[in-house]
C-alpha cells in the first residue's frame, strides 16, 4: 500500500526457492534453495530462526519475522483478525500441540488409508508426518503469544485440516506415503465445503486438468466458498504452465515472492496468477512446538488465504468473487495499471484490502465482478485534493487518504499481485 500510495501520489501531482522437506529421525529439517539466513527481516541471530539444517521442532522465534512487518498485520488486525472465519487446509495434517495453535484447529477428516491396525479409523488429520500443513496453518491463523513476533495473518481464524498427502511412511502413523493426486485434493474441497469451510487453502497441486477436481472447484464457488492455491508449476522445471487447481477460473491462483519482490524458485508463471505473497524465509509454527523457516510458494498462498479470512468476517455480505476482486485491486504493484503473469496484480495487502475504497468502476486493475475488462487507456490528469496534503496525517493516513482520493475520481485500486505458483515439495508433488 505505500508503494501504491506514492505511485498514487505521482499521478495526482503530474497526472500521469524451491523448498523440499525431508525427515531425519525426530528431527526434521527444511531445506531451500535460498541462503539460510537471507532476510533481513530475521533481525539477529539470536533470535531469528536457525540455518535449515538445524531447524528442529521446538526452536522458538522471538524477532518479528519480515512478512509480519512488511504486510504491517498489527495494523490489518485492528480492523479484522479472521474471527469466526473456518479456512479449510487440504495438506499433509495439522498438529494443534503448537501453543500458537491452541484452541484454532478443528476436527478433521483425511483421505489417507487408515493407521495399520485400525482399518476402521481414516488416518489422523491432527498428524502431520510431511511436516507441512502445521506451517501453512500457522501462517494462517497462529495465535499471539508473548514475546513471540510470529503471528497468523487471521488470528481469530479456525482452521479445518483435511490430510491427503504424506512423505514420512516411517512414522508411527504409517500413511503408506500417499502423495495427494487430483482424486484427493477434490475429496478435500468436497468435504471442506460440506463442513463448513469459507475458505480453502491448497498448497499442493496435480499438472493436468481433471473432471472431478473441476468440479469440486465448481462445486465450491456454487457455495460461495474461495479457494486459495498455490501458483506451482504443472511440472518441475516448467515455471510457464501452472498446474491445477490453481489454474481454474475462479481460484485465487498465487505467486511467492521474497522480500524484495523477486519471484521464488518454485513459483510458476502465467495468466491465471491472481496476486503474490510471501514464499522466502518465512517464519511459521512447527509441528509439536515452536517456529521454522521456510521457503515455497505453497507458503505465499497461506497469506492470501488469511488475507480472505480478514475479509469475509471484516464484510460477510462479500461474495467469494468479491473478495478475489479486492485482493487483486489492492495488492502492492510498481505501477497502477500493471499486472504480470509472474506476480499478477501485486503482493497482498490486507491492510489495503480491508480499508480500500474502491470505485464502482475503475479505470485500471482486474475485471470487476460480472464487469468487463478495465480500460487501458491512461487516466485524466486530476488535481492533489487538500485531504492528501495534511502534514499533521500520519504516513499511513495520508496514503490511506490518497487511496480513498483514487476511489472517489475513479482510479482502479492496484490489484494483488502474485508471483508464481505453490510450494513444489519434490518428494511430495502430487501427480493426479
Amino acid at each position: 500500500m505505500r508503494r501504491l500510495a506514492a505511485l498514487a501520489l505521482t499521478a495526482l501531482v503530474s497526472g500521469a526457492s524451491a523448498g523440499s522437506l525431508t525427515a531425519g529421525g525426530s528431527a526434521w529439517a527444511i531445506t531451500t534453495d535460498a541462503p539460510a539466513g537471507s532476510s533481513a527481516g530475521l533481525a539477529s541471530p539470536s533470535s531469528a530462526a536457525p540455518a535449515a539444517s538445524t531447524c528442529t521442532s521446538g526452536t522458538v522465534v522471538t524477532a518479528t519475522p519480515w512478512p509480519v512487518a512488511e504486510l504491517d498485520l498489527a495494523a490489518a488486525h485492528r480492523v479484522a483478525d479472521g474471527s469466526g472465519v473456518v479456512v479449510a487446509v487440504i495438506d499433509s495434517g495439522v498438529d494443534p500441540k503448537n501453543p500458537q495453535l491452541s484452541g484454532a484447529v478443528l476436527p478433521g477428516s483425511s483421505a489417507l488409508p487408515a493407521q495399520d491396525g485400525k482399518p476402521a479409523a481414516p488416518a489422523d488429520p491432527h498428524v502431520d508426518a510431511a511436516k507441512h500443513g502445521t506451517l501453512i496453518a500457522g501462517i494462517i491463523a497462529a495465535r499471539p503469544r508473548d514475546g513471540v513476533g510470529m503471528i497468523g495473518v487471521a488470528p481469530g481464524a479456525q482452521i479445518l485440516p483435511f490430510r491427503n498427502d504424506t512423505t514420512d511412511p516411517s512414522t508411527s502413523d504409517a500413511d503408506r506415503g500417499q502423495a495427494a493426486t487430483a482424486a484427493t485434493i477434490a475429496a478435500g474441497i468436497t468435504w471442506s465445503v460440506s463442513h463448513g469451510a469459507q475458505i480453502i487453502n491448497v498448497s499442493e497441486s496435480v499438472p493436468a486438468d481433471d473432471p472431478a477436481l473441476r468440479a469440486a472447484v465448481a462445486d465450491a464457488a456454487q457455495h460461495d466458498v474461495v479457494i486459495v492455491a498455490a501458483a506451482q508449476p504443472a511440472s518441475d522445471g516448467q515455471q510457464s504452465s501452472i498446474g491445477y487447481p490453481a489454474a481454474y477460473t475462479g481460484v485465487i491462483a498465487v505467486a511467492g515472492v521474497d522480500q524484495d519482490g523477486t519471484p521464488v524458485s518454485d513459483s510458476a508463471a502465467g495468466p491465471s496468477v491472481a496476486v503474490a505473497a510471501p514464499g522466502a524465509d518465512v517464519v511459521t509454527t512447527a509441528p509439536g512446538d515452536g517456529h521454522c523457516a521456510a521457503t515455497g510458494v505453497g507458503y505465499a498462498a497461506a497469506f492470501v488465504s488469511g488475507a480472505a479470512a480478514l475479509l469475509r468476517e471484516h464484510d460477510p455480505d462479500l461474495s467469494a468473487a468479491e473478495i478475489a476482486y479486492r485482493i487483486e485491486a489492492t495488492a502492492d504493484r510498481p505501477q497502477l495499471g500493471q499486472r504480470t503473469d509472474a506476480t499478477g496484480w501485486g503482493r497482498v495487502d490486507p491492510v489495503a484490502a480491508l480499508t480500500m475504497s474502491l470505485p464502482a468502476k475503475a479505470a485500471y486493475g482486474p475485471t470487476q465482478p460480472g464487469g468487463a475488462p478495465p480500460p487501458t487507456a491512461s487516466a485524466a490528469p486530476i488535481r492533489l485534493a487538500a485531504a492528501v496534503s495534511s502534514h499533521r496525517a500520519s504516513g499511513r493516513d495520508r496514503e490511506r487518504a490518497v487511496a480513498e482520493l483514487i476511489g472517489a475520481v475513479g482510479l482502479a485500486a492496484c490489484v494483488g499481485c502474485v508471483v508464481g505458483g505453490g510450494l513444489r515439495r519434490r518428494r511430495r508433488q502430487a501427480r493426479g
